[in-house]
């Protein structure tokens, strides 16, 4: 990303709560990307002490570069090469 001058955006998130996130408390965090469309990621997240899931939500995200909004497939085929490398 930092090759390619992209930078992440969120246009949206939502949380869900269901309990209290205590101040300099460690969590497990997770993030699944669902799917992707001509212009957004979308992604689900999920903090856990191990044991409960304490707090849910959804982002939907793009990549933007100097010309705009980068094509999410691009990323995909870029991400797909650097790990064919590894």
């Amino acid at each position: 990303m930092i090759r390619n001058r992209w930078i992440p955006v969120i246009a949206e998130h939502t949380m869900i709560y269901k309990k209290p996130l205590g101040l300099f408390k460690c969590f497990h965090v997770t993030l699944k990307l669902t799917h992707w469309d001509e212009t957004f990621f979308y992604m689900k997240h999920f903090f856990s002490n191990r044991e409960w899931i304490i707090a849910e939500g959804t982002s939907k995200g793009a990549i933007r570069s100097r010309g705009g909004i980068v094509n999410p497939a691009d990323i995909v085929t870029v991400l797909q090469k650097m790990r064919e490398r590894l």
